[in-house]
């Protein structure tokens, strides 16, 4: 990677526990459309990279049976190790994506905010890799904001057409003025 997004993000985490305002209305209801999108009532398994606080990841617990959260910032880990303690079927885990990926095969993987933070290079490796991670019948969330993403060559367009490309079903549509999100199944 051309940044080193773990350190960036220490620092923004270490800056705010709540960098995004998570309890904001703007939040909550991205997370509110993004859950209740999801075709499937029950998951058994999900993958999160870029989970920053854990928000999203407490709503996905209540739709999923087990959910690995990663993120390439350990401090914005201990805040969600915190936030998330007791919830049952959450693992966390240091990752730097999409170089590294877990090799387990999911039900449900959400990329959801933060792939626009990536270098361009690494976003067909992350479509790659998030296509490849499903299981028959998975799918796969893109969620990401609509607005200028300051100081980084990716947007939400950028994103969302690369994985739209993949050429996966695409199960429901969304786009309002702030953000889009998509839900394809394999």
């Amino acid at each position: 990677m051309s940044r080193d997004l773990g350190a960036t993000f220490d620092r923004v985490h270490r800056d705010s526990a709540d960098p995004w305002d998570g309890s904001g209305w703007y939040e909550r209801r991205k997370r509110h459309v993004l859950v209740s999108a999801l075709p499937a009532e029950r998951y058994g398994s999900c993958f999160q990279p870029g989970c920053s606080v854990g928000a999203l990841t407490a709503a996905l617990t209540e739709r999923c049976a087990s959910v690995l959260a990663v993120d390439a910032s350990a401090e914005a880990l201990r805040i969600a190790g915190a936030a998330l303690d007791g919830l049952p079927g959450v693992r966390l885990a240091r990752m730097e994506v999409p170089e590294q990926w877990p090799t387990e095969r999911f039900d449900l993987v959400v990329i959801a905010e933060f792939a626009y933070y990536l270098p361009p290079a690494a976003l067909p490796v992350l479509v790659d890799r998030a296509v490849g991670a499903l299981r028959p019948g998975g799918d796969l969330v893109v969620e990401h904001y609509l607005g200028e993403i300051e100081g980084y060559e990716l947007d939400a367009v950028d994103v969302h057409d690369a994985f739209a490309a993949a050429g996966l079903p695409r199960m429901v549509d969304h786009r309002d003025e702030r953000f889009t999100l998509q839900v394809y199944r394999r």
